[in-house]
């Protein structure tokens, strides 16, 4: 675990309002108004001066980092947009929502480039590293491969459920699919086919990520199990008791793994072990997402009680608390300056903001 790690965790905040804990000081740069439902996600292009935002009134808004204008309203889905996210070069982003669809953007021009089809709601969709593939997963019980240029559709990968997400390998050459009938699926992109198929036990697969060296895999289940994989040989290596349904997020060594739990609390896990490190608690509700900043210094959760908490090292308490959501807080995404934030939330607002 990084020595001078600091854990921001979200609680709701007053722009301006930070408590007690005053040691760090973090900054409200912007409010991001406009949007008329929740704002299921937020994050920022690769060069840190865009962030995009995915609503529920079936928009995504494109903003500008510096002043907090909004640059391009992205309008043409019927329904909720869920998540959105740029390519690796910044050039293209993909709207995954409810409506059937995932669609693909121009950045500068914020014009529609393709329309991608499934016959039920996509609940996720992720570019390739290269940029090049694009995969949707779908409630229609499969994950679709598709050419980013063209909008032409590769491969379908198909399950017994839901398809609650979809991710590459760091190489590109696997994806893995975490899907409600109870298994999570890694696949050769090249040619579509089931390289191992990863049996869960009776519990649906909510989410499922490589760490960064691609050797390892960690999924989530409903039932606050986590397991850690060998992406190589398909075996189990750890199961994790007591961790969430929601996405893990990795350290940028690989070393240390952040999960939340049903209890309020995140936890910080060894990946090489399976053992629990840390317990991070002060929420009173659920916490919906923790992730580490790009430099692994810096960990934020976002909570249902709408709050913001900062950690510092193997402390258990927090050194700052902000609050301005007036609502939960659905999702944190940093900028890869990892000082900057946003923050998403279901009082129809994202924020912005710096720490020192």
């Amino acid at each position: 675990m990084p020595t001078a790690m600091i854990l921001v965790a979200l609680i709701s905040a007053c722009s301006s309002d930070i408590d007690e804990f005053r040691q760090v000081n973090v900054t409200s740069l912007h409010i991001l108004e406009g949007h008329e439902n929740t704002v299921y996600s937020a994050g920022f292009s690769p060069d840190g001066r865009t962030v995009v935002t995915a609503s529920g009134d079936g928009t995504a808004r494109l903003w500008d980092v510096a002043s907090g204008d909004l640059i391009h309203r992205l309008d043409g889905h019927l329904l909720g947009v869920g998540s959105a996210s740029f390519s690796p070069d910044g050039s293209t982003l993909v709207t995954a929502s409810w409506d059937h669809t995932a669609r693909l953007w121009d950045t500068a021009s914020g014009e529609p480039l393709h329309i991608l089809l499934h016959q039920d709601s996509v609940a996720s969709a992720a570019f390739a590293p290269d940029g090049r593939t694009l995969v949707t997963a779908s409630w229609d019980d499969t994950a679709r491969l598709w050419d980013v240029a063209s909008g032409e559709l590769l491969h379908t990968l198909v399950h017994q459920n839901y398809v609650e997400s979809a991710a590459f390998a760091p190489d590109g050459h696997t994806l893995v699919t975490a899907s409600d009938d109870y298994t999570a699926r890694l696949w050769d992109v090249a040619s579509g086919k089931v390289t191992h198929s990863l049996d869960h036990l009776g519990s649906r697969v909510n989410s499922a990520a490589f760490t960064p060296d691609g050797l390892k895999l960690i999924t989530t289940t409903d039932s606050d199990v986590a397991y850690i994989w060998d992406v190589t040989s398909g075996e189990r290596l750890w199961v994790l008791i007591g961790a969430s349904v929601h996405p893990a997020s990795f350290a940028p060594d690989g070393r240390t793994l952040v999960m939340t739990s049903g209890d309020s609390s995140a936890r910080l896990w060894d990946i090489e072990s399976g053992n629990a490190l840390q317990v991070l608690q002060g929420h009173k509700r659920w916490v919906n997402m923790a992730s580490f900043a790009p430099d692994g210094d810096t960990l934020i959760t976002a909570s249902r009680d709408n709050t913001v908490r900062l950690w510092r090292g193997d402390s258990a308490s927090p050194i700052s608390i902000l609050r301005s959501h007036t609502d939960e807080v659905r999702f944190v995404a940093f900028a890869p300056d990892a000082r900057t934030f946003v923050t998403a939330s279901d009082d129809r607002t994202a924020r912005i903001w710096v720490m020192p």
